[in-house]
């Protein structure tokens, strides 16, 4: 039996268009750190994330996302992507620990948030926070497209000093 989630990825997956995109047009893979607690969720995305070039590195909630972010030796991530809802450290909490990162790269990592709770739900929380942008549960793979390409071109712009594309991408 099909679960309602693995449904739900398939009704979307029909609505939009997941040709992967062609590596030899990116000069580097983009990289995302997907932070949920449920696996099922962090499938779909690097699912959807990997076949429009971008690897993921994958965390169970916050705890685990900042432990990964501070580690030396990796490259970090272009933007993180983080469920609100998740046991032990919360979305909000790890938005909070990465703004107040001693790292300047972590600090200012785009961060982007989703949940199942609705925008109204969340409106006093993001008077405090700012995350770059919201995605309701599920998520439109349309809107999610949309930011990965606004990512891409983010860093065609970049300087060619400040793209590091020596750095090894992340897979998970």
């Amino acid at each position: 039996m099909i679960s309602a989630r693995a449904s739900l990825a398939a009704t979307a997956a029909s609505r939009v268009s997941l040709m992967p995109v062609a590596l030899s047009l990116c000069p580097r893979r983009l990289r995302c750190l997907v932070v949920d607690d449920e696996r099922a969720s962090r499938v779909m995305l690097r699912t959807f994330l990997n076949n429009w070039a971008v690897s993921c590195h994958e965390a169970e909630d916050g705890s685990e996302a900042i432990q990964w972010l501070e580690e030396p030796g990796h490259a970090l991530p272009d933007f993180v992507l983080t469920d609100i809802e998740m046991p032990r450290c919360d979305g909000l909490t790890l938005f909070r620990q990465i703004r107040s990162s001693s790292n300047r790269a972590v600090r200012e990592l785009p961060v982007a948030m989703m949940s199942t709770c609705g925008l109204q739900e969340l409106d006093r929380t993001f008077r405090v926070i700012t995350p770059l942008c919201f995605f309701s549960k599920p998520i439109d793979l349309v809107e999610l497209r949309r930011l990965i390409e606004y990512f891409r071109a983010q860093l065609d712009r970049a300087p060619r000093t400040e793209r590091p594309q020596d750095a090894p991408d992340v897979h998970d």
